[in-house]
């Protein structure tokens, strides 16, 4: 019997040993690369890919659309001259720049579609959305088009990484959009959110308190967490913020996805019950959101779809224009504890979905 269970241990232990020495890689791989970057602090998307399309040599346009039902809500169409990358922007701020990222990780680490050639030939599979994104271009000159979506390909798990590690460690920087703009002192606001003790502290309080939330939403949704990557390759002052950002990633990742089952008609019944009690339009807000997340759920479990599209995905619709990660992790915990109670502060709100 002793001899079994040895033998079993030192199969599972050989298993866990290879799978961290796969993240790890993956880590380092990805490490790597962001060292060779330029990356503002605070974070800006649209200068971050001026610096590095002057770096590369080769144009990279952003192009800013609408959550639809028949694209991801990212994507990277390359050509032989100009890499696009597409992103929904009705999205929570933090998630768009999150998958203009993802989209980002794809281009530096030379990812290609599983159906292309090895040599790179376009590939043909999804010519509509092409055609719905850039109406003007050729399908023939396209190179490769990659789309976020769940984490199934070893690909989209290292570029999902890649968009993690650069965000966690930058969104909790001065707002890029303050009057003031950024200062050289803002790499080092950026750094003191990673090491400072009180930071920290917040940190981990912050994804405690997150914590029942994103475990109900990966046990009813879990295509969307990034399960499969070894946090002790990370450094230990970067390992907690790294851990509410993906918390906070998934959960915004699962509302996408659970977008088409919302019932019609609720936002109209939280709006008028909110208005009935007076409550500003923040907490009407985290309301309608905890309310349509809880019928979602009801509905997505119970395989019942309501729409073939919802344009107006699952999360806020009055939000900071730059959140930093603290600030979008507090609010998603005033969803999760409406949801939990059916109420926002000590208004009392009821909502019956």
């Amino acid at each position: 019997m002793a001899t079994a269970l040895n033998s079993l241990y030192h199969r599972i232990t050989k298993r866990r040993t290879a799978s961290n020495t796969a993240s790890s890689g993956m880590a380092a791989r990805c490490e790597e690369m962001i060292r060779t970057l330029v990356i503002p602090r605070p974070f800006d998307v649209d200068r971050f890919l001026a610096s590095l399309a002057e770096k590369r040599g080769r144009t990279i346009k952003l192009i800013r659309g609408r959550l639809a039902a028949d694209r991801p809500f990212g994507m990277l169409i390359s050509t032989a001259e100009i890499d696009y990358i597409y992103g929904a922007d009705n999205l929570p701020l933090l998630q768009f720049q999150h998958t203009v990222m993802h989209e980002v990780g794809h281009l530096l680490l030379g990812h290609f579609p599983a159906n292309s050639g090895s040599d790179g030939a376009p590939r043909v599979a999804g010519d509509d959305v092409l055609q719905l994104l850039l109406p003007t271009l050729s399908p023939a000159l396209v190179r490769r088009i990659l789309g976020r979506t769940v984490h199934e390909s070893a690909q989209e798990r290292e570029a999902e990484l890649f968009a993690s590690l650069v965000l966690s460690r930058v969104t909790s920087a001065r707002n890029t959009h303050t009057r003031h703009g950024p200062t050289p002192r803002d790499d080092l606001i950026a750094q003191k959110t990673l090491f400072d003790y009180r930071a920290r502290r917040q940190v981990r309080q912050a994804t405690r308190l997150l914590s029942p939330l994103w475990r109900r939403m990966i046990a009813d949704v879990p295509q969307v967490r990034l399960d499969d990557i070894d946090e002790g390759a990370l450094h230990r002052a970067e390992r907690a913020q790294y851990r509410l950002y993906r918390r906070v990633m998934e959960i915004r990742d699962a509302q996408v996805l659970l977008r088409p089952h919302i019932p019609p008609g609720i936002p109209e019944r939280v709006s008028t019950a909110a208005d009935k009690r007076e409550l500003d339009p923040v907490d009407a807000d985290i309301l309608r959101e905890a309310a349509e997340l809880h019928a979602a759920l009801a509905a997505y479990r119970a395989g019942k779809q309501h729409h073939l599209d919802v344009v107006d995905v699952v999360g806020p619709r009055y939000s900071s224009t730059a959140p930093d990660l603290l600030t979008e992790a507090r609010r998603l915990i005033r969803v999760s504890t409406a949801l939990r109670e059916g109420s926002v502060g000590t208004s009392r709100c009821r909502w019956r979905p």
